[in-house]
């Protein structure tokens, strides 16, 4: 499915969104049912290491701005690679300390991942 036929179904689509302030860019709207995040990805700074964190923190600050637009019964869909959410059912293991943590940091927006 591509964003015209999203769009055509009825769906709203939008793009280059800062996604830690929808708040702000969607001020006044109605709640959302469903807000999906595809690919998520801090922009990388040059020559740091550990960039992990800067995704963590990309992730919660997303997390707690979604739960501000969400619908009571909304939901919020983040799409990560294999080994990326640090879930138990991801099909890739990574250790805990070097994946994105989404369960943690969901949770610390009062969201639950399932």
């Amino acid at each position: 499915i591509n964003m015209e036929q999203l769009r055509s179904a009825g769906a709203r689509v939008s793009c280059s969104i800062d996604a830690r302030a929808l708040a702000d860019h969607f001020a006044g709207e109605a709640p959302w049912d469903r807000i999906v995040f595809n690919l998520p990805q801090a922009p990388p700074l040059p020559k740091k290491r550990n960039q992990i964190q800067r995704h963590r923190a990309l992730l919660r600050e997303f997390c707690s701005s979604a739960a501000a637009v969400l619908a009571p019964d909304g939901q919020v869909w983040v799409t990560l690679l294999s080994g990326q959410g640090g879930t138990n059912l991801d099909p890739v293991a990574r250790g805990y300390g070097d994946t994105w943590q989404i369960q943690h940091e969901a949770a610390r927006a009062g969201l639950i991942v399932a």
